[in-house]
C-alpha cells in the first residue's frame, strides 16, 4: 500500500524517497516552504526550477497538500 506524503511537513530524506526527487529538488521544496509558505496545490510545484506541468501532474499523485491532524 502507498501512503501519500505530506509535502508541507516532509523532511528532505522523506522527499527523496519519491522517484524523481533527488537532493537538489528536495532542498528546493524545503526552501520554497520556508520562504514562500506551504504548497496549496500541485500547480504550486511549477514555481520550482525544473518542474513543469508534466512533472507537477506526476508528483500530484504522490503528495498530499493538506495536513492530516
Amino acid at each position: 500500500f502507498f501512503k501519500l506524503i505530506p509535502i508541507n511537513s516532509a523532511d528532505k530524506d522523506m522527499l527523496m524517497t519519491i522517484k524523481g526527487i533527488g537532493p537538489a529538488l528536495a532542498d528546493d521544496i524545503v526552501a520554497y516552504r520556508d520562504q514562500v509558505g506551504p504548497f496549496k496545490q500541485s500547480t504550486d510545484l511549477r514555481n520550482l526550477r525544473g518542474i513543469g506541468a508534466k512533472r507537477a501532474t506526476k508528483f500530484a499523485t504522490t503528495f498530499t497538500f493538506t495536513e492530516v491532524p
